[in-house]
């Protein structure tokens, strides 16, 4: 996955796909192409620009168990 480009994954805008992250908690996130653009010199990619809801912690305290 490290050296797939986003490109080709995502081939248009409005491409879409669910991901399963975790497979014993099932944590499932979209990711959408909403627009593309020129890159920005220094700038990280691929960006976040948006979320909806609170991220669960990944590893919580065995306590909040």
């Amino acid at each position: 996955m490290r050296g797939t480009r986003v490109t080709t994954a995502f081939q248009k805008v409005g491409s879409a796909m669910t991901f399963l992250y975790d497979y014993g908690d099932e944590w499932r996130f979209r990711v959408e192409v909403i627009g593309t653009g020129q890159a920005q010199p220094d700038a990280n990619y691929p960006r976040i620009v948006g979320k909806i809801g609170k991220a669960p912690p990944q590893y919580p305290d065995i306590d909040d168990e």
